[in-house]
């Protein structure tokens, strides 16, 4: 009975030991991930890109104005992407039209004409791009709805 206790806490005293002992070795891993992940994001910082279009809705035959903004952390106006790349893709996930767009102090605006040969009523999904060759690739995904042709109604005045 004697020779149980001692075993038993020898088996304890031992594990308590080496969980203590993996315990130090893995906050040293951890501060190394973490020093790492910080160089990363100082060395490249992530970089957003927010979309403003002129109207909620467009019809065949309108334009679309929009203008895309390149920011980094806490919003701060990113100087890094030089270039921004906009996709219009249908809702069958076809290529429409693909533009390429200078972005001046981290601003980049432009237009998409709707023309009927290859816009139709439908959704549309426009995906932005802000690419440097620092920060990698960031993708941003915006939806549009493009209705019919309509014909304002205008009433005579007499």
């Amino acid at each position: 009975m004697k020779f149980l206790k001692y075993l038993t806490a020898f088996l304890f005293i031992s594990t308590t030991v080496h969980f203590n002992a993996s315990a130090q070795k893995d906050s040293v891993v951890l501060e190394n991930i973490i020093s790492k992940s910080k160089r990363l994001i100082d060395e490249h910082p992530p970089e957003k890109v927010y979309l403003h279009f002129d109207k909620p809705y467009y019809t065949v035959g309108d334009t679309i104005w929009f203008k895309a903004y390149v920011t980094m952390e806490q919003n701060i106006p990113s100087l890094l992407s030089k270039i921004v790349y906009i996709d219009v893709i249908n809702s069958k996930d076809s290529l429409v039209q693909s533009i390429k767009i200078p972005a001046v102090n981290s601003v980049a605006a432009g237009n998409i004409p709707i023309v009927t040969p290859n816009f139709q009523q439908g959704n549309y999904t426009i995906s932005l791009v802000a690419s440097d060759q620092h920060s990698g690739v960031h993708t941003v995904s915006f939806n549009v709805t493009v209705n019919a042709n309509y014909v304002p109604f205008i009433s005579a005045i007499s």
